[in-house]
């Protein structure tokens, strides 16, 4: 216990040395190089939830169960090649702003507080949620605590993240921590490699087949989940990263550095399941999300593994306040300062924004309270972003799209997943189609969501009136000018395409040779 203390005493060290003399005072606006908001959106993205999903999912699937996830590499490219030079040539605080340049009349308005809410608040606790849950497992486990006295002690060091939290600290914390983590899972890594076996049995973990034997929901993944839930247009802690960039020519490689690191550390991860799993046997945990934790305890040197354990709270912080930092601004620049006080001076603003995040906070804690299933709820946030995803790219490049289009996309999805979870999930009918095609639920609930909320936001597009002329000119002089679109989207499936084939080539060369 001693080299915990050690250990959370140093790291605390350095993160209030980082709070005391940065100069850094708005909260929501800075301007940093590329590859320190490259580090940090991979930082906000990878999250403490990762090590511990792929142990839950690779456990209980094997390596083909990762697909979930993977697929997504197949749109990477779309976010550095396609969207983010377009981000580029706008100048906003938060993403949600683009909504009243983009779109025009009450349905711009209607988009803009209804987003605000949505996503500043419900959307961002959620995703919040993601990191509590990850942390609260990792807690209870080493320290072997009640989970509701975990949490209650998490809770108050969020507090004191919600106070001292402005985006410009946060990307020079990020990069610290993203160093950090990096240096830790690779000793780990090495750590596991040279760890003589102590189960000669059968393989826990099999990295074959690497795709699913049922190629129905193989596709479903790729050709559904990927543009339907996947491929967004980088609006959200993308785009906040995006405006952070001095120089704005070289904003596609901060969303570029992202996804390789993303796929480099999930290779990280996939190795450290493997490897602890095929040279401990199995723990045999009820949770097996919960795996990974064995393997780091009983595979290292004992002042190791709370280094490790900082690696993981560095990961959580990292994820947490900038999520928590997006959040706060839609509600209150977005929020506040938009429709309530647009005249707020910057200490009032500062104050507004602590207390938005107040809020946000206590809302994920309770969202964390009433679940303890990571990968059931990742699944559910995926179906609620069903068929949400087509407007958001559509947007930039078919006009007769509206702020009506975008609106009854993000609310008919988040009402058809309700209604499913609901009513249809264990149906006769939802069964039928399960012996029928051979489709998993999640592929159903899925395809059917997807299609619905298509058929809705369509039909909404061409019932509604088109945007002003003049507001689409402006948007088009200042966005789309001098742009090559197909140059671009060239680009980016070259690039996805390719860390597809380097993931299949790596995942079968880790696979000869252990």
């Amino acid at each position: 216990m001693n080299y915990y203390i050690i250990s959370i005493s140093i790291y605390a060290l350095i993160v209030l040395l980082f709070y005391f003399f940065s100069k850094k005072k708005n909260t929501f606006q800075t301007q940093t190089t590329w590859w320190k908001n490259g580090f940090s959106l991979f930082a906000v993205n990878f999250s403490i939830t990762t090590p511990l999903v792929y142990s839950g999912v690779l456990h209980t699937e094997g390596v083909s169960g990762l697909w979930l996830f993977w697929c997504a590499y197949a749109i990477s490219g779309f976010l550095p090649f396609v969207f983010a030079p377009l981000w580029a040539k706008l100048n906003f605080v938060t993403d949600n702003q683009f909504l009243l340049f983009r779109f025009s009349g009450k349905g711009a308005k209607a988009l803009h507080i209804f987003r605000t809410i949505y996503v500043g608040w419900i959307i961002v606790a959620f995703l919040m949620s993601f990191q509590l849950l990850a942390l609260l497992k990792v807690i209870t486990y080493i320290t072997g605590w009640e989970r509701e006295i975990a949490l209650m002690i998490i809770s108050f060091v969020l507090i004191l993240i919600a106070l001292k939290n402005k985006l410009g600290i946060n990307i020079e914390l990020d990069f610290f921590n993203t160093v950090f983590i990096i240096i830790c899972f690779v000793g780990v890594l090495i750590c596991l490699m040279f760890l003589p076996k102590t189960e000669p049995s059968q393989k826990i973990i099999e990295l074959h087949p690497i795709f699913p034997s049922n190629k129905l929901n193989l596709l479903v993944l790729f050709f559904v989940q990927t543009w339907s839930v996947n491929l967004f247009d980088g609006s959200g802690i993308e785009a906040q990263r995006f405006f952070s960039t001095k120089n704005k020519s070289n904003v596609w490689k901060v969303a570029f550095l992202s996804s390789a690191l993303a796929l480099l550390f999930s290779l990280v991860v996939l190795l450290i399941n493997y490897l602890g799993a095929n040279k401990f046997g199995s723990p045999n945990l009820a949770d097996q999300e919960m795996n990974v934790l064995f393997y780091l305890q009983n595979g290292l040197p004992n002042w190791f593994t709370p280094i490790i354990f900082i690696a993981f709270l560095a990961a959580f912080i990292t994820s947490f306040e900038g999520l928590l930092n997006w959040g706060a601004s839609f509600l209150s620049i977005d929020g506040y300062k938009t429709y309530i006080n647009p005249k707020i001076s910057a200490k009032k603003l500062t104050r507004v924004s602590i207390l938005s995040m107040l809020f946000i906070v206590c809302t994920s804690l309770l969202i964390t309270y009433f679940n303890d299933n990571l990968t059931i709820l990742i699944k559910v946030f995926f179906s609620i972003s069903a068929g949400v995803a087509p407007v958001f790219v559509l947007r930039w490049f078919w006009f007769r799209i509206n702020a009506w289009s975008q609106l009854s996309a993000m609310l008919s999805s988040g009402i058809y997943t309700l209604l499913y979870q609901s009513f249809v999930k264990n149906m006769d009918l939802e069964q039928l189609i399960l012996k029928i095609t051979t489709l998993n639920q999640y592929s159903i609930q899925l395809i059917t969501i997807t299609s619905l909320t298509t058929v809705t936001w369509v039909c909404i597009t061409f019932l509604t009136k088109k945007d002003d002329k003049q507001t689409l000119e402006d948007f088009k002089n200042q966005v789309l000018k001098g742009y090559n679109l197909k140059k671009s989207i060239s680009k980016a499936i070259t690039f996805g395409c390719s860390l597809i084939l380097i993931l299949y080539l790596i995942v079968k060369i880790i696979n000869n040779v252990w």
